[in-house]
């Protein structure tokens, strides 16, 4: 369904409205939205979870959260080459939000 509407969405984005507003208006996330618009690939619930569970619901970076299994809340899934295309599983690790706000930080340097 979302899909169906990118180009309205686009449209909405032009005309000034956030991200966070569209998505209220579509019952999903602003990174549900964001990804639809820079043309991400998805990774399935299933592939999800399946990357948490190998992962033990620990951060593999372990910089702020020092290796503490955590809530699935607080973890996302990152791209170990930074390449948002490639959602093979062996691409995709484990990491706690603040983690993975560092990590994006430092590489922009």
């Amino acid at each position: 369904m979302l899909r169906d509407n990118k180009k309205k969405i686009i449209e909405m984005r032009k005309d000034g409205m956030k991200l966070q507003e569209i998505a209220n208006i579509y019952n999903v996330t602003r990174q549900a939205i964001d990804q639809l618009l820079k043309g991400r690939k998805k990774i399935s619930n299933s592939k999800y979870y399946k990357v948490l569970r190998r992962d033990k619901y620990i951060c593999q970076w372990q910089e702020h959260c020092s290796g503490k299994r955590l809530i699935i809340s607080t973890l996302c899934i990152h791209h170990v080459d930074l390449d948002i295309s490639n959602i093979d599983k062996k691409n995709l690790i484990t990491l706690c939000k603040k983690c993975h706000i560092e990590f994006h930080k430092l590489i922009k340097i």
